[in-house]
C-alpha cells in the first residue's frame, strides 16, 4: 500500500509544482517502507522480531 501511495504522491507533487526540499521524502519514505514491508512479507522475516520483541504469529 505505501508503493502504491508514494507513487501517487509524487507525481501528484511534480505536477502541481511542490518544491523540492524536503516535501519530496514523504513519497520516497512511502515507497522505501512499502518496498521493505513488501521484502520482509516476501523474505518471511519481521524486523520487529528481530530487534527481540516477542510478537503473536
Amino acid at each position: 500500500m505505501g508503493v502504491v501511495v508514494g507513487l501517487a504522491l509524487a507525481p501528484t507533487f511534480y505536477l502541481t509544482g511542490v518544491d523540492m526540499g524536503l516535501v519530496w521524502l514523504i513519497p520516497l519514505g512511502a515507497i522505501g517502507g512499502g518496498g521493505f514491508a513488501i521484502f520482509e512479507s516476501w523474505a518471511g522475516w519481521c524486523v520487529v522480531r528481530a530487534f527481540g520483541f516477542k510478537t503473536s504469529v
